[in-house]
């Protein structure tokens, strides 16, 4: 759009200069002043459907793969189960890092509180306790990192299959679409052909009238 307005504001500035130093009437200059906008305004428009055309795709990798499923059910059944399995080990991965952190800062600021204590035995007591517990939680959490380190390994295992099927589904089904746009070209293609045939044997006839 801007580039639209920068072409009427150089064709007005041009189309003014011209009639200060020119013969030509102000009228004259008036109309080829909106013959030159017309002008920029087709070729605005061309270059829009010219733009939309080439946005126009027939298929894509994400459609192919959906017709893909659709016609294979066990595939479109792993699938969801996939995708359901990555959705759970996403929200799983967000519980362990919030428990994580509520942890870390719970002993923080349980630490900090025991310091507060001015009786010594009691400081004492409290922080063993502190430290009991915090070594309990240092233990299970390095068992359940040392599992989630096992799973991410068996989950990017399943993900390489995943995807070697995604490509392989959706070959297939690029060469059906392939297929039936090609047969589809090609019956037209014999036709235009046969129709071109006619009509220069009819129009040579003319010719040679």
């Amino acid at each position: 759009m801007k580039r639209f307005i920068l072409s009427i504001l150089v064709v007005f500035v041009s189309s003014a200069q011209a009639w200060f130093w020119d013969d030509k009437s102000f009228n004259d200059y008036k109309n080829d002043f909106k013959e030159r906008v017309y002008e920029v305004k087709e070729q605005k428009n061309n270059t829009a459907i010219q733009f939309k055309k080439t946005e126009k795709l027939i298929f894509d990798f994400k459609s192919l793969l959906a017709k893909s499923k659709k016609e294979n059910v066990k595939f479109e059944s792993l699938y969801n189960a996939w995708s359901n399995s990555q959705a759970e080990v996403k929200d799983l991965n967000i519980k362990f890092i919030n428990l994580v952190e509520s942890a870390d800062m719970y002993f923080q600021e349980a630490k900090i509180k025991a310091n507060s204590i001015n009786d010594e035995k009691i400081k004492a007591s409290v922080v063993k306790k502190i430290i009991i517990s915090e070594n309990k939680y240092i233990n299970r959490l390095k068992n359940t990192r040392k599992g989630l380190i096992q799973l991410t390994v068996a989950i990017q295992k399943v993900k390489d299959i995943i995807t070697f099927l995604e490509i392989t589904s959706s070959l297939s089904a690029l060469d059906e679409e392939l297929n039936s746009r090609f047969s589809e070209i090609d019956t037209i293609l014999d036709k235009s052909m046969k129709d071109f045939d006619k009509l220069f044997v009819e129009s040579q006839g003319l010719f040679n009238e």
